[in-house]
């Protein structure tokens, strides 16, 4: 996101909301730090997707849901939205970062001149301080026809099913709302978008770039119900896109077969400790601890995979649970990925350890980024699935 951002919120858009701006403009100096300017970003030509953002590996159908609207009465998101360009996302007003970014991008791209339109719809993860005047005093604050949707908890677990995201989690002792309301809340990072044809094809996580917005927008939005692909592609004759659940490629570098499971609790018995394949069976208790299983391939010059980042857990490292005693709970610090080769993450061998992971189940998405010493960084959106099921 470049500077231009921060100065056309602040020309055009009243931001009352001191604490969303300086959140945009942290966010815009690390990106542009990290990135280059909007100008140098990459867009979606350079991987072999036809998209910018995260592709799903099969199309997701536009949810069902009824809400409570910004005039206090029911929203049907599906016939509010249905054959419109719209970006869903779930989130709360009092956010400091992920929420007004989001926002804050959609909000510029879409004032383009010559860029389509969409509906932008905001699901609140806060009901309890998000009414619908709070939405509309929040969303007003980016752009007025922005729509914010709100329901009692109930609702608003339901709509987070019917999407396909992680339900939110009050940060609080008790999980339930601070009476003083100086609690935060652990929510779905990435916006979902959905064509006019009402499919979904692709997810945007939080550190998604502008550009990434810009170039998907137009593609997006030439998918219609009666053209199917054709109108996105040009050469392709089917739906289906072309980066499967769990994998993408950046360069010479490819993620695949990627997923993540919920560790059991630790057990007493010595011979399990630190052990980080799959143990247990699917009926057993979720602890604190995940894991991440994928292959990464190499078709060029060497390389490192130094980190794994997720919102979904505070650390995550790389273990090997081949080994025995205390050598199976060091971490690794980084995984040597030869030209020309590729290094498989699997139950009873290496693997990335979630650690301090947020509630997790079979059926979630976390979005996972990927980083490489000299590949950069590769966003995978990573299907949670059951124990039973992490093998091969």
């Amino acid at each position: 996101m470049s500077s231009s951002l921060t100065a056309h919120l602040l020309k055009r858009r009243r931001v009352g909301l001191k604490r969303a701006i300086l959140a945009i403009s942290a966010m815009t100096l690390l990106l542009v730090a990290g990135c280059g300017s909007e100008d140098s970003e990459q867009a979606a030509g350079d991987t072999p997707s036809k998209f910018a953002g995260v592709v799903l590996g099969k199309p997701t159908e536009r949810p069902h849901f009824t809400l409570t609207g910004p005039d206090g009465k029911p929203f049907d998101f599906f016939d509010e939205t249905k054959g419109e360009l719209t970006f869903l996302f779930f989130g709360y007003t009092n956010c400091p970062d992920v929420c007004p970014v989001h926002m804050a991008q959609l909000s510029e791209i879409l004032a383009r001149p010559g860029m389509p339109t969409a509906k932008v719809v905001f699901v609140t993860a806060d009901p309890t301080r998000d009414t619908p005047e709070a939405l509309k005093k929040f969303l007003g604050n980016f752009n007025p026809d922005f729509i914010g949707l709100t329901g009692t908890d109930k609702e608003i677990r339901a709509a987070e099913l019917a999407a396909g995201v992680p339900p939110a989690q009050i940060d609080t002792k008790d999980g339930k709302p601070d009476p003083e309301g100086g609690y935060t809340v652990s929510h779905a990072g990435q916006v979902l978008a959905f064509a006019p044809d009402d499919l979904g094809y692709t997810v945007y996580p939080f550190g998604t770039r502008t550009a990434q917005y810009a170039a998907d927008i137009p593609v997006l939005s030439k998918i219609k119900a009666e053209s199917g692909d054709q109108a996105v592609g040009q050469t392709t004759t089917t739906t289906e896109p072309s980066v499967q659940w769990g994998g993408a490629k950046l360069g010479n570098l490819t993620i695949a077969d990627a997923r993540a499971v919920a560790l059991p609790k630790p057990v007493k018995d010595p011979r399990h400790e630190g052990h980080g394949g799959i143990p247990g069976s699917p009926g057993q208790s979720t602890g604190d601890a995940g894991a991440l299983y994928f292959t990464v391939t190499n078709s060029g010059g060497a390389d490192k995979l130094t980190a794994v980042t997720t919102q979904s857990a505070a650390r995550v490292t790389f273990r090997d649970a081949s080994t025995e005693g205390a050598a199976a709970s060091a971490p690794l610090t980084a995984l040597e990925v030869p030209a020309d080769g590729g290094v498989p993450l699997e139950p009873g061998g290496v693997y990335a350890k979630l650690i301090d992971i947020k509630p997790i189940k079979a059926g979630d998405m976390m979005a996972v980024t990927f980083t490489f010493e000299s590949g950069g960084d590769l966003d995978v959106l990573v299907p949670v699935v059951p124990v039973a099921g992490a093998s091969k």
